[in-house]
């Protein structure tokens, strides 16, 4: 069968190769930028990244590597908040106990999430493809399988398959969920977090954009996609700060499976908001390249400030030189958001040292790091806060 080349609606021809935080003195032969185009696959109706060999050969040195894009659960005080959301809501949608039930987690990195889990009284397994299985077995002592979900790694069906940060990355989504759904018992949960493409696409953000995000999922197509795939009483909840999407769904092994392609209007839809989204994105970023290139014209020899983020737009800009980067994950301290861009700094150092303008990138938590940054780091009022919007 020939395979039609898809449809375009997003392209962008040089996006940084971002894998999460670099060791300055480790340099990975990892690319500093790839082409970067989207489109809305026509059986699962999402929008999905076009795969190239060359993408594929460089994320599989990234997660042979240990790619973690955003700090692990468990290592900050961020970290530990969004950890407790997700266990509370699991526990919601499983019925108010784990006792006695068994929990698989696909992706679970260092094992933090999985190991609160256990806590509670749950059989646990970790599926890790990456090095990141080893720690989990060295701190919690977790069963952890080093390779992808299947039916040989797992002695009986269970009674809950979950991710945090996963699902947006797996290649055939609608392959892990048939054997997800038939790996769990009738009525077992299939729960998972992964980014809000709603807040990306209304926002028109391009932080949101990296090539490790394979799917982009908003609460409309990921009930969509889930139901049509065997599973009922689906649902999704956007996180407090909205930039995360909780989806989940029961599994139901009567279930006749489907394609939301297939439904009426539904790839109209689809597309119209990718392609909307990519000419929104277009004018934003060039508007926002050249405002921060006039503000680091005006600081005269200055650097601008950049908190909890920033590295692609500096980059874009070229301004690499001129910035400085901050973050309260003390994790990323001495860390580069990219290689040849200069460590992130704990916000302390901007008491001795200021900048006269710092931009917020993460701006789902502008209200809670403004107050972070004046009231328990104590930054001068000098000091220009402000949101990655207002630039």
């Amino acid at each position: 069968m020939q395979k039609i080349k898809p449809k375009v609606l997003l392209k962008l021809d040089r996006l940084p190769f971002y894998v999460g935080i670099l060791d300055p003195n480790e340099k990975p032969k990892l690319p500093a930028v790839m082409p970067f185009c989207l489109y809305v696959d026509e059986r699962l109706a999402i929008p999905r990244l076009v795969r190239t060999s060359a993408i594929e050969k460089a994320l599989e040195l990234a997660y042979s590597l240990g790619s973690m894009l955003s700090t692990p659960l468990g290592e900050s005080t961020l970290a530990d908040e969004r950890m407790a959301d997700t266990v509370a809501l699991l526990r919601e949608k499983s019925g108010g106990k784990f006792r006695g039930k068994q929990y698989v987690e696909v992706g679970a990195g260092n094992g933090a999430l999985l190991n609160a889990i256990r806590k509670y009284g749950a059989e646990v397994i970790g599926f890790e493809k990456g090095p990141q299985a080893e720690e989990a077995r060295r701190r919690f002592d977790l069963t952890m399988i080093q390779g992808e979900l299947a039916p040989k790694h797992l002695p009986s069906k269970v009674d809950c398959i979950f991710s945090y940060g996963c699902l947006e990355h797996i290649y055939e989504p609608h392959e892990f969920m048939d054997i997800a759904r038939d790996l769990l018992v009738p009525g077992g949960l299939f729960f998972h977090r992964v980014p809000n493409s709603t807040l990306i696409f209304k926002t028109a953000d391009i932080q949101g954009l990296c090539h490790e995000h394979v799917n982009y999922f908003t609460p409309e197509n990921a009930v969509r996609l889930l139901t049509a795939r065997g599973f009922v009483n689906c649902g999704a909840k956007p996180t407090q700060a909205g930039n995360e999407l909780n989806i989940w769904g029961y599994a139901n092994p009567d279930a006749m499976l489907s394609w939301p392609g297939d439904i009426p209007g539904v790839l109209a839809s689809e597309s119209e908001s990718l392609y909307n989204y990519g000419k929104n994105l277009e004018k934003k970023v060039s508007h926002q390249v050249e405002r921060i290139g006039l503000r680091v014209l005006n600081l005269k020899g200055r650097k601008l400030g950049f908190y909890a983020g920033g590295h692609i737009l500096a980059w874009l800009a070229d301004i690499g030189g001129h910035s400085r980067f901050f973050d309260g994950d003390e994790t990323k301290w001495g860390k580069c958001w990219l290689q040849g861009l200069t460590p992130i700094e704990p916000p302390s150092n901007l008491r001795s040292d200021p900048v006269d303008v710092l931009i917020v990138c993460s701006e789902h938590y502008f209200g809670s790091i403004y107050a972070y940054l004046r009231e328990t780091v104590r930054l001068p009022e000098a000091i220009e806060i402000i949101p990655l919007s207002d630039v």
